[in-house]
């Protein structure tokens, strides 16, 4: 496990363990978080987010999408994005 001030990463798959074909991590952010990250885009794949605890508000290309449990959300490659924990429980 990684921490980033408020966020924790786990490394579930990485891309040496899949040849290269897929990495998964899982996510917590504590709750009330408004990331100082900037918005970036990936231009060679896309990136999928499921959400398992509490809300996580992603902007894609500026529109934002509320994530929380049992929800998917998938990011096309390109698309410009970044997340926030507006809510008043840690997301994960």
């Amino acid at each position: 496990m990684i921490g980033f001030g408020p966020l924790t990463v786990r490394f579930l798959l990485t891309g040496e363990q899949s040849t290269g074909s897929i990495a998964a991590f899982e996510l917590t952010v504590a709750a009330g978080q408004r990331l100082p990250a900037p918005a970036h885009s990936h231009d060679h794949y896309e990136e999928t987010i499921y959400g398992l605890a509490g809300i996580l508000t992603w902007t894609v290309d500026g529109r934002p999408i509320a994530v929380g449990p049992g929800q998917a959300l998938c990011i096309p490659r390109g698309a410009v994005h970044r997340f926030d924990n507006l809510a008043s429980e840690d997301a994960k």
